[in-house]
């Protein structure tokens, strides 16, 4: 089953970054280079958060598959990611003075992602599990 989210993540990463340029394109013919630079920052943002959960949780299910199932380390790091975003993005607007709105729109563009990206993987049989795991489950 883990592959399935490991799958699902790539594609929502990939899809973040496709969204992320055209709105970084569009923001940038309407609104100005300034919005466009602020917009790059929220989208780069997102893509470096996306990316560390992935490699944070696949190193959560290979200790669990490992027999190590003491995750504690790991989900510190996680808290520690979370700090690190909230004075990350507080470091950017508050004293470099990127515009929030920008920001704001680079970063949530992993929203509509995550919509295509359900969307797009909603027949792919490699996400779907044997029905073995199904019947197993209860």
């Amino acid at each position: 089953m883990a592959g399935f989210e490991f799958k699902f993540i790539d594609g929502l990463i990939r899809k973040t970054l496709i969204l992320g340029f055209f709105l970084i394109v569009a923001l940038g013919l309407f609104a100005g280079y300034w919005m466009a630079l602020s917009t790059i920052a929220g989208v780069a943002t997102a893509w470096s958060n996306l990316t560390f959960v992935r490699w944070i949780s696949k190193k959560m299910v290979d200790r669990a598959k490992g027999g190590n199932p003491s995750l504690w380390p790991w989900s510190a790091l996680l808290l520690l990611k979370m700090v690190f975003l909230f004075g990350l993005v507080w470091y950017l607007i508050a004293r470099i003075g990127i515009d929030a709105l920008g920001f704001a729109a680079g970063f949530s563009v992993f929203l509509p992602a995550i919509g295509w990206q359900v969307w797009d993987s909603r027949n792919d049989e490699a996400l779907i599990p044997p029905d073995e795991d199904l019947e197993s489950d209860g």
